[in-house]
């Protein structure tokens, strides 16, 4: 297994390798620098490079964006080749041996898990140190995406934790609001508390990209996620205590933003854009009071910026899945594979497999998975037949037209969703059934005429017995013009989305729609009525809170097209 101390070890690695473009031109971290990331990342992934831009607002930091955008930069962030390379090292540590020798010959590997990070008194993130007035954090090139947003948001952030008993850490993101103050959603708090007590807290950037993507794992509450880094590297992270506050940091990390979490102070940054698909109201956060900024010398600034997957964030994801799914068939034996979907983003689409079909399985599972870390976050649950292709959305829609029955098969539950939200989750049961017989709808040729005279050619079918349909009208008519669909194709599931959206861009409309549903609000079932089967009508249409994914303003996207050239692209 191949480790890296800094950030700029890894950098190096992927510059010899091909996989970095270097942006010298002078760029803005004011939208810019996230609409060139959002154009090369949709490159294919050959040209898809890291981009790191060495000039920006005239500062001192470089940004780099797109770190681990595609499957191979993710997997060389882990020291192997393929990210099936990380599962197939947990699998094999969790298998049972065939003798005893078998237990001595993975001992180290067991203990090389079980050792937690090294103290160290002199770390290179203090190389620079700043205090008191010296604390500016716009200094710090920190990025705004586009023009719905008011603050600049930290992301990739290790958010770092202690109550003085206990330390934790998680990936998350943070919300600039002052030279010296930072608004973080209180869903990224371990240690959240209604007390006035402040908590110590860092926000910890860089570092080995192991400890970023351990951050983020879906790990039990008292497994500290640089034990799993520290396995993951083959050797322990170091850690040193931090200047101003009794908590201990990441030695070898970019940057560390040290501080005091005050609870009882709530503040509101605005509309903030989380990938999720939309804009939204970011809603209560705690405030952060800045007590110290350090640095390592020559420190690069790593972002994620939100937009349409894949994208760092969901092969960070990705990674996830690979070394969780040995584990989850040990924890779950029903669960026979798991695939977290991109467009869920991680946290709002999940599919499993299984070949259990015994009564109560299916719930066992969603439950079992609900209740585990992170995953506990899980928006929307799907779960099929083991031999049903995860990772074919076609086919996950196919099994659910043919196999849910909406008033036996959906399991909506209230729970935590992702921004520290409460509302309605939905598991879906679509493991095969003794098939019913077949049901009686209205056909194809008279949908057709009736639908499309009520809203032209605003709809598609994408599935039998399932219409997409794009609805213009102002919110509160958007339940007429369902309805009125409905009445009209009678046997028919609807899924209705903004009229702005592409109807044959299906993965840009799950991104949008899965971010922003409450299946709780949402989501309706109609019994069935004869031999009319019972169906459903979900709403995804936006609300008067919710707004479109953060873009630059149409002048910043004239320029970016202007200077295209000088960034060092080719059209």
């Amino acid at each position: 297994m191949m480790s890296y101390r800094h950030l700029d070890e890894f950098l190096t690695r992927l510059e010899q390798a091909g996989e970095v473009t270097r942006v010298s031109a002078p760029v803005e971290s004011d939208q810019e620098i996230a609409a060139i990331t959002a154009r090369v990342r949709a490159l294919p992934a050959s040209r898809s490079k890291a981009l790191i831009f060495e000039r920006v607002d005239g500062g001192d930091y470089p940004v780099v964006t797109n770190l681990f955008g595609t499957e191979k930069r993710m997997a060389w962030a882990l020291g192997v080749e393929s990210l099936a390379a990380l599962g197939d090292r947990l699998a094999s540590l969790l298998a049972m041996p065939d003798q005893a020798g078998g237990w001595l010959s993975r001992a180290g590997d067991m203990m090389a898990l079980l050792r937690g990070p090294a103290r160290v008194r002199e770390a290179d993130v203090q190389q620079i140190i700043h205090r008191g007035p010296k604390i500016d954090l716009a200094r710090l090139p920190f990025l705004r995406h586009g023009a719905g947003e008011i603050t600049r948001s930290i992301t990739l952030a290790q958010i770092t934790t202690t109550d003085g008993s206990t330390s934790r850490v998680t990936l998350g993101q943070a919300q600039v609001i002052g030279a010296d103050a930072i608004a973080l959603r209180r869903a990224d708090l371990v240690h959240d508390n209604d007390t006035r007590r402040p908590i110590a807290a860092a926000i910890v950037l860089g570092g080995d990209p192991a400890a970023m993507w351990a951050s983020g794992a879906p790990l039990p509450s008292r497994v500290h996620p640089y034990l799993l880094a520290g396995w993951l590297r083959g050797k322990p992270l170091r850690i040193t205590p931090a200047l101003t506050q009794p908590i201990d940091v990441l030695a070898d990390a970019e940057v560390v933003i040290e501080g005091a979490i005050e609870f009882s102070s709530v503040v509101d940054p605005g509309l903030v854009d989380d990938g999720g698909g939309s804009l939204s109201q970011a809603g209560e956060h705690a405030l952060m009071r800045v007590t110290a900024v350090t640095l390592r010398r020559g420190a690069v600034i790593p972002a994620a910026v939100p937009g349409l997957p894949p994208h760092d964030l969901t092969w960070l994801m990705q990674a996830t899945e690979h070394l969780y799914r040995p584990l989850l068939r040990l924890l779950i034996e029903e669960v026979h594979d798991l695939h977290l979907a991109d467009v869920g983003i991680g946290r709002n689409l999940a599919a499993v497999s299984t070949d259990h079909t015994a009564p109560g399985a299916v719930r066992k599972i969603m439950f079992a998975l609900w209740g585990m870390g992170s995953l506990a976050q899980q928006k929307t649950l799907i779960v099929v037949d083991h031999d049903v292709d995860l990772r074919r959305p076609d086919a996950l829609l196919c099994q659910i037209a043919e196999q849910v029955d909406p008033a036996r098969d959906l399991v909506l539950v209230d729970g935590l969703l992702p921004g520290g939200r409460f509302g309605g989750k939905l598991g879906i049961d679509a493991t095969r059934k003794q098939r019913p017989p077949d049901p009686t709808r209205a056909a194809v040729e008279t949908v057709s005429g009736v639908v499309s005279g009520l809203i032209g050619d605003a709809w598609r079918i994408i599935a039998p017995g399932w219409l997409l349909i794009a609805a213009d009208e102002p919110r509160h008519d958007s339940r007429s013009v369902i309805e009125a669909v409905r009445a009209a194709a009678p046997g028919w599931s609807l899924i209705a989305v903004d009229a702005g959206l592409n109807l044959d861009d299906r993965r840009a409309i799950a991104w949008h729609g899965l971010g922003r549903v409450d299946w709780r609000r949402d989501l309706r079932v109609y019994a069935a009525q004869g031999a009319v089967p019972a169906v459903v009508s979900i709403d995804l249409i936006r609300r008067d809170d919710q707004f479109l994914a953060a873009e630059i303003a149409p002048e910043g996207a004239a320029q970016v097209d202007q200077r295209w050239k000088t960034y060092g692209f080719k059209r």
